[in-house]
């Protein structure tokens, strides 16, 4: 609870325009995610307080080969029209 506090207390200091989207957990946590979602989550994340390095560091070409993929087949299927919608 007073991980979410100090986190609500840091962004109500934001501009509106600003679009937060924030993690709170451990790194135990963040351990236990696949290599490709941590691929995803180190690229798309700004850290403001401490640093993403040292989980970053453990993502391997595997990793980052496998988030492409199914980043691709992801967009693919949303672009492809789907019989019967």
């Amino acid at each position: 609870p007073e991980d979410l506090a100090a986190y609500r207390q840091m962004l109500s200091h934001l501009t509106p325009s600003v679009k937060p989207c924030g993690f709170i957990g451990g790194w135990e946590d963040l351990e236990r995610w696949p290599g490709h979602e941590l691929f995803q989550f180190c690229g798309d994340t700004v850290a403001i307080y401490g640093s993403l390095a040292a989980i970053a560091s453990k993502v391997t070409w595997q990793d980052a080969a496998l988030a492409v993929r199914l980043g691709g087949c992801g967009a693919l299927s949303r672009c492809v029209p789907q019989p019967g919608v």
